[in-house]
């Protein structure tokens, strides 16, 4: 099982919530890890009615990966769902850090023209490479 969050050995927090579950498990899950801590920061961030120029917030949450689709949630809200096409696997910036801590950043303008900025999220995972290569791959 590795390191998970306290929270989530005791409360379930940072599970993947069950109205997306039986979705993503007709899409054949091929990588997922519960329970992991992580991080999401917003630099020059602009969406309407909302601004910051830096903010970062922690949180417990879930990486699944597919055979159709990658998907990454913040305690139960989707911070990304996005289907495996090269197109959009080339919007992201995939790093592993260290060995467990897998990096995804991406411009915000790129997945919904209303907003701007950048946007980091971290996970602290046991399965940072094989999330990683799933992913490269998926971008090739």
């Amino acid at each position: 099982m590795g390191r998970k969050s306290i929270w989530f050995r005791w409360f379930g927090w940072g599970c993947l919530p069950a109205k997306f579950r039986d979705a993503l498990e007709q899409e054949h899950i091929r990588v997922i890890d519960e329970g992991v801590t992580g991080t999401v920061t917003l630099r020059q961030y602009r969406a309407p009615g909302r601004y910051c120029s830096y903010r970062k917030t922690g949180f417990i949450g879930a990486l699944v990966i597919t055979d159709q689709s990658f998907a990454a949630f913040r305690f139960r809200t989707p911070v990304l769902h996005l289907p495996l096409e090269p197109d959009q696997m080339k919007k992201l910036h995939v790093v592993q850090i260290h060995g467990r801590l897998l990096e995804i950043s991406f411009q915000a303008s790129e997945f919904d023209s209303k907003t701007s900025g950048s946007v980091t999220v971290r996970f602290n995972t046991d399965k940072a490479q094989a999330i990683k290569l799933a992913l490269t791959r998926a971008g090739k």
